[in-house]
C-alpha cells in the first residue's frame, strides 16, 4: 500500500491560483466555503500513484506544483504508454466524477507534486453536490464548444490546404502536358531552327507558350502571387540579389574559357559572337538586340520555372519533409526538357543554371532575383562569351 501524506489543512494552504480557477467561479460564496471544508493538500512522491485506469474515482484534483505522467494500459497492468503529462494549475478527475465511470487512465508522479483534493463521497449537502455537478458540466460543455471550435479552424485550415495542394496539381499537369506537345512538335522545331537567324527563336514560341500556361494558372489563384515568391515588396533589394548572384558563374564561365582556350590552342576567342548568330554584318546589332530579348524573356522563363518549383513543393509538402528539393530537381528536369530543340548538351548546361536559380529561390523565395540573374546570366554567358551547342 502506497503511503500518501496529508498536509495541514489551513486555509492558507490553499493557493490562491486554485481558488481563481473556473471550477470555483460556479459557487456561491457559501458553496465554496464548504467544498475548501473539505479539501485536503496532498504530496506525492515520484513514481507514486494518483489514480489508476480502471478504478472508480469520487475525487476532484487539482495540480499545484510538479509534473503528473498520463499512461494507457499496455500488454499487462504493470505496463503502459505516455500519452500526455499535466503541468501545475491542471484539472483533472471530472469526468470519471460525473459520469460515474471509471478512471480512464493511469495518473502518477513524474517528480514530487502537491494536489489539492476534493472528495466528494465527504459532502453531505446534496444541494452543494448537486451545484458541483452542475458547474462540472458547465465546463465540460466550455471546453466541449472551444473543443469544436479548434476542430472547425483545424478542419478549414486542413480544407484550404487541400485546396491549395489540388490546385499545383491541376497546373502540374497543364505544365506536362504542355511539355508533352513542346516534344512531339520537336521534329518541326528543329525544321524551323535551320531557316531562322537563330534557333532562340524557335525558344521564344516555347517560352511565350508555357508562360500563358502559367499566367492563367496565376489569375486563378485569386491574388495567391505571394505564395509563388512574385512581389514587387523590397523590388530593388529583390534586383541587388539577382544581380549579385549572377556575377560568380559569369566569371567562373570566362576564367574555365580562358582555361580551356590556352591550353587547346584553338583561334577562338573569349568573347565569341560567332556562337549564337550566322556571320553577318549587322552581327553586333542582332547579338545586342538577342541579349536584349533574352533578358526580357528571362522573366516569362522564370516566371515558369519558379511556379513549377513552388507547386511541385506545394504538392509535396504533406508527404515528403524532402518536398523543397524534390521541387528544385523536378522542376529542373521540366525546364531543361524544354530546351531539347537546342541539342543533346544545351538541356544539360539549361539543368545545372536551373539548379542554381532554383537554390536561389529556395533561400530568398523571390521570383524577381531569380529572373533577373538568369537574365544577366543568360545573356552574357550565351549571347557575348558564346556557348558552343
Amino acid at each position: 500500500m502506497q503511503r500518501i501524506s496529508i498536509m495541514n489543512n489551513e486555509r492558507i494552504g490553499i493557493s490562491p491560483v486554485f481558488l481563481n480557477n473556473e471550477f470555483f467561479q460556479k459557487f456561491t460564496d457559501s458553496e465554496k466555503e464548504e467544498l475548501l471544508d473539505k479539501c485536503r493538500a496532498v504530496s506525492f512522491s515520484p513514481g507514486q500513484v494518483v489514480l489508476r485506469e480502471g478504478a472508480n474515482n469520487s475525487s476532484l484534483f487539482y495540480l499545484d506544483a510538479g509534473i503528473l505522467s498520463v499512461t494507457k494500459k499496455g500488454t499487462d497492468d504493470l505496463q503502459g504508454v505516455e500519452i500526455t503529462t499535466l503541468n501545475a494549475g491542471a484539472f483533472f478527475g471530472e469526468m470519471s466524477v460525473l459520469g460515474g465511470v471509471p478512471v480512464s487512465a493511469t495518473i502518477k508522479a513524474y517528480n514530487a507534486v502537491r494536489l489539492f483534493i476534493i472528495n466528494l463521497d465527504h459532502i453531505d449537502n446534496e444541494k452543494v453536490l448537486q451545484a458541483v455537478k452542475l458547474a462540472l458540466g458547465s465546463i465540460l460543455v466550455d471546453r466541449l464548444e472551444s473543443t469544436n471550435q479548434d476542430v472547425q479552424i483545424r478542419n478549414e485550415r486542413e480544407l484550404k490546404l487541400l485546396e491549395i495542394q489540388n490546385s499545383a496539381a491541376r497546373f502540374l499537369v497543364a505544365n506536362f502536358i504542355v511539355l508533352s506537345v513542346y516534344i512531339i512538335s520537336l521534329p518541326m522545331a528543329n525544321w524551323f531552327a535551320k531557316v531562322l537567324p537563330t534557333d532562340s527563336l524557335v525558344s521564344l514560341f516555347f517560352i511565350v507558350t508555357f508562360a500563358m500556361v502559367t499566367l492563367f494558372f496565376l489569375r486563378g489563384e485569386k491574388g495567391r502571387f505571394t505564395e509563388y515568391g512574385i512581389s514587387k515588396i523590397h523590388a530593388m533589394s529583390q534586383v541587388k540579389t539577382g544581380v549579385f548572384w549572377s556575377i560568380p558563374p559569369i566569371v567562373i564561365y570566362i576564367a574555365f574559357k580562358m582555361f580551356y582556350l590556352s591550353g587547346s590552342h584553338s583561334s577562338e576567342k573569349i568573347f565569341d559572337l560567332s556562337a549564337v548568330v550566322a556571320p553577318n554584318r549587322n552581327r553586333l546589332m542582332i547579338v545586342v538586340g538577342l541579349s536584349a530579348m533574352y533578358f526580357i524573356f528571362s522573366f516569362a522563363q522564370e516566371t515558369v520555372r519558379c511556379v513549377v518549383q513552388k507547386a511541385t513543393e506545394i504538392y509535396q509538402r504533406r508527404s515528403s519533409k524532402h518536398a523543397p528539393i524534390i521541387a528544385l530537381f523536378v522542376s529542373n528536369l521540366v525546364f531543361a526538357a524544354t530546351h531539347s530543340h537546342l541539342g543533346p548538351t544545351f538541356p544539360m548546361i539549361a539543368f545545372i543554371a536551373g539548379i542554381y536559380w532554383g537554390t536561389l529561390y529556395i533561400i530568398r523565395g523571390s521570383y524577381l532575383s531569380c529572373a533577373v540573374c538568369h537574365g544577366l546570366m543568360g545573356s552574357v554567358i550565351i549571347f557575348v562569351v558564346g556557348v558552343p551547342y
